[in-house]
């Protein structure tokens, strides 16, 4: 089997579950951890300044490699860096849960997080090339959506039960079984050709030791400053600070004018208002992180009474709401505008917020929990759908993997360093628990504010109802006038074609046009012979609504005659 445009519907159905699997897999060593970090600190002994690097050890790392993850996966092919990251998340996770001490913990931490930075990029990169701009994937995206909502509710119940009983190394060897069938059905249903597209050796490595240096640097320094007797005063938290931040710019540097290949994107930032959506899900992520981080520590040691399973029983809202808002929000960017739907993100952040800083009095779990779980699930769900089908379909075929990496850096990028202000916060200001973990959460105020104003006043981001890939709209393009916009196909246009089985690939009657199976179509031949199509033998085929399918190839032959 080669992709889902000729599989049967259970083959599809596995093919979606074992994407979802994978980002299963990865919001339950992110934000399912949080249930067993407080007993893995007691456990293995962490000093208190080492606290917040037990989750900042995978954020960080995953947010400084997934971008060049995302260049080797369009050079390489999808399937090979999606196994090799589920491969390698599977022994580092196993090996994790023998640690016997916390430098042990924090560096297997570390490098585990070097499997999600391949197979989440890689995982929506697969689903980005074999869908078409149609309903059909836009439910691909919805149940990939609501995979991180599962993620979350299996990482909560597995620590809740096992940390009590079991003791947190469980967390570890579950998650590892978890990874043992998802390697092997994904190696069985799976099978993509081998592509190269580029080549490794053209890599931006040295911005790769740049950025993860800098970011390295920088939090350090945030997360050590509270622990020190002098502050941001103290030689080594500013001298470290300084440092990362002269790396930051010397990284800017080489990508702006040395690399050949850049790690980011510049000529993704070109699309309209692509720069704003993207500062407003730096700011998004990293508000949903914050309040993540903060929200359980305030539950886990107030009303909790330091009882992982209790605490996370209380977070169970949050992980149902997770797996079924996903549904609403992916029909509604079919009707409305993505930016009034980042408008209502931001808005259930800051409500969640607000609910969590001031409504601390009310000894309701409706109003002090129950509604800050709802808006986080909320304000998470409508910006992640609203980023990946926007981003997804602005990026060429080429580089769907780029695409895929972009959206997680600015998740891990914004949840890492976020949560690294929010603990200097949280440490600095009050040794109270009912109130330092308040404290560390005005910096997601802060964010969820800026996210708003940026939605509300630089970005516009269309309905997704279009019908056509990007090479289709590229291709389209000197047909219609400079600024005219390329509509989806009309009803009356669906309705006259009849389509059954799988879409015809080749001469309008029906006939395989002659093509070296061994190289990629070109723009040059895609113009040459219109009717055919994006999907040919060496890449996974495109899968859609029949209707909406069929609409683009009758318009080619209609063009062709």
């Amino acid at each position: 089997m080669s992709g889902p445009g000729n599989m049967t519907m259970a083959g599809e159905m596995i093919f979606l579950i074992t994407i979802m699997m994978s980002a299963m897999l990865s919001e339950y060593f992110t934000n399912g951890f949080l249930v067993i970090m407080p007993q893995l600190h007691v456990a293995l002994d962490f000093p208190e300044s080492t606290h917040a690097w037990t989750l900042n050890a995978f954020t960080l790392t995953v947010a400084c490699f997934i971008l060049p993850m995302g260049h080797l996966i369009d050079a390489i092919g999808e399937y090979a860096m999606f196994h090799l990251g589920i491969a390698w998340f599977y022994v580092t996770n196993l090996i994790t849960g023998f640690s016997v001490n916390y430098t042990m913990f924090l560096v297997l931490r570390a490098i585990s997080a070097l499997g999600p930075a391949a197979f989440l990029p890689a995982g929506l990169s697969l689903l980005g090339k074999a869908y078409r701009p149609a309903e059909r994937k836009t439910w691909a995206y919805v149940f990939y959506g609501a995979s991180f909502g599962l993620g979350y509710l299996l990482g909560s119940a597995v620590g809740g039960m096992l940390v009590e009983t079991m003791g947190w190394s469980w967390f570890f060897f579950i998650g590892a079984l978890i990874s043992t069938p998802l390697a092997l059905i994904s190696f069985w249903y799976i099978i993509w050709p081998w592509e190269r597209v580029s080549t490794v050796r053209g890599q931006d490595w040295l911005g790769l030791l740049l950025l993860a240096s800098s970011l390295g640097l920088s939090t350090f320094a945030i997360l050590l400053s509270p622990h020190t007797a002098a502050k941001w005063a103290s030689p080594l938290v500013y001298s470290t600070f300084i440092a990362g931040v002269a790396l930051l710019a010397a990284f800017a540097y080489v990508e702006w004018k040395v690399a050949a290949e850049p790690l980011i994107p510049f000529d993704i930032l070109k699309v309209t208002h692509m720069r704003p959506l993207a500062l407003a899900l730096l700011c998004g992520f990293a508000s949903y992180g914050v309040l993540m981080f903060h929200l359980f520590q305030h539950i886990y040691w107030v009303y909790a009474h330091r009882n992982a399973t209790i605490a996370a029983l209380w977070f169970m809202p949050r992980a149902i709401a997770g797996m079924l808002i996903p549904v609403g929000g992916w029909l509604l960017i079919r009707r409305f505008d993505g930016k009034y739907l980042l408008v209502v993100s931001s808005l259930a952040n800051i409500i969640a917020f607000l609910s969590f800083l001031y409504i601390k009095d009310v000894p309701s779990y409706w109003v002090v929990i129950f509604l800050p779980m709802i808006c986080i699930a909320l304000g998470f769900d409508l910006l992640y759908a609203v980023s990946t089908v926007f981003i997804m379909t602005n990026f060429p075929r080429r580089k769907q993997g780029l695409a895929a990496a972009l959206i997680h850096t600015m998740y891990f990028l914004g949840m890492s360093l976020l949560i690294a202000f929010g603990h200097m916060a949280s440490e600095a200001t009050s040794r109270v628990e009912s109130q330092r973990f308040r404290h560390g959460t005005w910096f997601g105020v802060a964010s969820s504010v800026i996210e708003l104003v940026i939605a509300m006043s630089m970005v516009t981001v269309p309905k997704a109802v279009g019908a056509w890939t990007f090479e289709e709209k590229e291709d389209q393009a000197p047909e219609h006038g400079e600024h005219e916009e390329l509509r989806p196909p009309s009803r009356a246009t669906l309705e006259s074609v009849e389509m059954a089985g799988a879409l015809p690939v080749g001469n309008p009657d029906g006939t395989p046009t002659a093509r070296d199976s061994r190289s990629s179509p070109t723009d040059r031949e895609f113009r040459s012979n219109p009717s055919t199509l994006l999907d040919v033998p060496r890449q996974p085929p495109t899968v859609g609504t029949e209707a909406e399918v069929a609409a683009v190839v009758a318009a080619r032959r209609t063009r062709r005659v």
